[in-house]
């Protein structure tokens, strides 16, 4: 698939279009899985646990009810094998439609690569096969960062930063929240960078249109998303409110 970088002058609404590109070049025969896939539960796979230790919210670090809904149960098939091959998984659009639900499947299947040092530790130790999947808010990396610029921090920031590029998966949610200063541009970028380097998967997650998605990443992340990723947009119905 060709790409074609964008310039400091690109517009918002070239933004949403790249985006927007990403789906219009999708393979026929991806176009055809989502057909089959929603009429296919989601394999479960316990075997994989999460756990709060690693940033999980507890109401997914226990076991789940079925998944539900044909596009939902689509739109995991095809993000699926974007994560399994070290890429970029975008997830956006209506509230409670199930974004962070998709993003604990993943990690409870299992279906990523392994840590990239995995199993070290920052002060050394033996290096053993392990896959971690490590969930944070957009603000709880931001606020780590700040913590160690206080003068009895016992981290760095390129500790915290370290840490999040070992995994072998990394959920980042709720990215609408950060204030979205240079500063924050940087770190996020320079993260999703380093993890798209080392082929480890990255999901983001936001309440946001394809417009504020491009503009809030910026042309570095999307160009990587063009390149090797897959953009869901959530336009479906809230889950939260059909089981009110």
């Amino acid at each position: 698939m060709s790409t074609t970088a964008f310039t400091e002058g690109d517009t918002l609404a070239g933004f949403a279009s790249r985006l927007d590109a990403m789906i219009a070049a999708m393979p026929e025969d991806d176009a055809a899985g989502v057909e089959s896939a929603a009429a296919v539960p989601t394999p479960r796979c316990t075997w994989h646990p999460i756990y709060s230790a690693h940033g999980w919210p507890n109401r997914y670090t226990g076991e789940l009810d079925e998944a539900t809904g044909g596009e939902w149960l689509a739109s995991i098939a095809l993000l699926r094998p974007v994560i399994e091959s070290g890429g970029i998984g975008l997830l956006h659009g209506k509230r409670g439609a199930g974004k962070t639900r998709m993003a604990a499947e993943i990690a409870r299947s299992g279906s990523f690569p392994l840590d990239r040092t995995a199993g070290a530790k920052l002060t050394g130790g033996p290096v053993e096969a392990r896959r971690t999947a490590v969930y944070r808010t957009a603000m709880g990396f931001f606020l780590d960062v700040r913590a160690t610029y206080k003068k009895d921090a016992r981290e760095t920031e390129r500790d915290v930063i370290e840490e999040l590029k070992r995994p072998g998966l990394l959920v980042i949610d709720e990215l609408q929240e950060r204030g979205e200063t240079a500063f924050e541009n940087r770190l996020l970028t320079h993260l999703i960078d380093a993890r798209y380097g080392a082929m480890l998967p990255t999901i983001i997650i936001a309440n946001l249109t394809a417009a504020e998605l491009g503009e809030s990443l910026g042309a570095s992340v999307v160009d990587r998303v063009y390149e090797n990723g897959k953009r869901i947009d959530f336009t479906w119905n809230s889950y939260r409110r059909a089981e009110r």
